[in-house]
């Protein structure tokens, strides 16, 4: 019923698991019958260094996704939504035509995860640009603050004759 390629993988599996603290997190779950495919990535500077997933289903479903996980790895991070469902059944073989779907569901599992990757670039863009307007702001009360210590200490060094007019 399935080609070699989908046993072994089933046999042997490779890629399993999860990347704590992943750069890019992705899931899909399968309407049709419940499968689920989980990818997450770990990142150096924008290439994929790492991919590990973890699937709940079908043999078809577990090679399709052991696959991607080998399809992402060591391509730049902007490079992997290209990878498609023909991408997959390419490097696992021919698929019986009622379990194409895993690889239509692995093709979404990279755009998912790419997309979770993305999300995260932001919040941390967006906790960096936090972080800097804090210091900056810290920078600027501070010197406010040591502004406001000169001006009081200059106010009382002034004389006070210098205050009184003098009119004749």
């Amino acid at each position: 019923m399935y080609n070699e390629k989908i046993i072994s993988l089933l046999q042997n599996p490779i890629n399993i698991g999860h990347i704590a603290k992943p750069d890019g997190l992705g899931k899909v779950v399968s309407q049709e019958c419940g499968d689920i495919m989980e990818l997450s990535i770990r990142l150096e500077g924008d290439q994929i260094i790492d991919a590990k997933v973890q699937t709940f289903g079908c043999a078809p479903a577990i090679a399709c996704a052991c696959v991607v996980a080998d399809l992402v790895k060591n391509k730049p991070i902007d490079q992997i939504t290209s990878i498609t469902s023909l991408d997959v059944i390419d490097n696992i073989g021919a698929l019986p035509e009622s379990k194409i779907y895993c690889a239509d569901m692995a093709a979404e599992l990279i755009k998912s995860c790419y997309d979770n990757y993305l999300v995260r670039q932001i919040k941390l863009g967006k906790k960096l640009l936090d972080n800097e307007v804090g210091e900056q702001e810290e920078t600027e009360t501070s010197n406010e603050s040591q502004q406001t210590n000169n001006d009081e200490q200059t106010e009382s060094e002034f004389d006070v004759n210098e205050l009184f007019l003098d009119i004749d």
